[in-house]
């Protein structure tokens, strides 16, 4: 299980879990926390990330790339187009 927040949330970038199954979503609204569950087969791993204070959270499904529930790249930004569009976002992120 890992837990993310504001201070450590460039480890976002050292997580492996290209290739793993989505096992499952929550979100807590009241507490600003998403929980995220998948499954790696080829490393028989199974992860838990638990992002805290979440302000904003995007999510992309490309059925282009191909089928089935494999996780392709998870990517921490300050930054995306979406957040830009929200009026005082910048002095929460």
């Amino acid at each position: 299980m890992k837990h993310i927040n504001n201070m450590n949330k460039n480890d976002i970038n050292h997580i492996h879990i290209h290739d793993s199954s989505y096992e499952g979503f929550r979100y807590d609204y009241d507490n600003r926390l998403i929980e995220m569950r998948c499954e790696n087969d080829y490393l028989k791993k199974k992860f838990t990330l638990i992002f805290h204070n979440v302000i904003l959270f995007e999510v992309q499904s490309c059925m282009f790339w191909h089928g089935g529930n494999a996780i392709m790249y998870i990517a921490l930004s300050d930054d995306s187009p979406l957040a830009k569009k929200i009026p005082g976002f910048a002095k929460y992120g």
